[in-house]
């Protein structure tokens, strides 16, 4: 094996640490998905850099990519999201656009190169707000909520919908708590 492939014997590494065995189908996956997401990286730096009249140039390569993508991987020692602390699967049942799909989180922004792992669903979610801000706006939820809130979500927990994909016709109830809020 060449030292092209020494990232997937690190990833392997990695992947061995957590609290849970993995199959080779999963550690290929989790392969997968870090050279995709390397790649992701570095066209999200370029056009960044592009869109602020710096040179594409100055983006990272894919291989420096992977590394930071896999030591992000290894702080979260136990295969967990970084706020949720969720569990990170992968699954040939979880398309891309599944919400509890791993997503890199970039804490910084693009021009920076500090990332963690999250889930996709709380990614998304804290990318349009500070750390902070995401942060007051969970302890809000949980302060306001009329509904019986778990201490911990469980390892199996799912949302009720994903970002994409054929979505069928709901009959939703309104939220509780909030009332209708139009005049009559």
């Amino acid at each position: 094996m060449g030292r092209e492939n020494d990232w997937k014997v690190r990833l392997g590494l990695v992947l061995m640490t957590w609290d849970r065995a993995m199959n080779k189908q999963e550690v290929d996956s989790w392969t997968i998905w870090v050279k995709n997401r390397a790649s992701g990286c570095v066209k999200r730096e370029k056009a960044w850099l592009k869109k602020n009249g710096r040179s594409p140039s100055q983006a990272i390569e894919p291989g420096m990519w992977r590394e930071r993508i896999i030591k992000a991987l290894a702080k979260q020692r136990d295969g967990r999201g970084y706020f949720s602390r969720l569990p990170l699967k992968l699954s040939r049942l979880r398309p891309p656009t599944d919400a509890l799909y791993p997503s890199v989180d970039h804490l910084d922004g693009p021009s920076k190169h500090r990332i963690v792992i999250e889930t996709r669903l709380f990614n998304d979610m804290k990318t349009i707000l500070s750390e902070r801000q995401f942060w007051s706006a969970i302890r809000h939820l949980a302060e306001v909520s009329t509904e019986f809130i778990p201490k911990k979500l469980n390892d199996n927990w799912k949302p009720h919908r994903d970002f994409a994909g054929p979505e069928k016709e709901r009959i939703e109830p309104p939220l509780s708590g909030g009332g209708d809020l139009r005049k009559k």
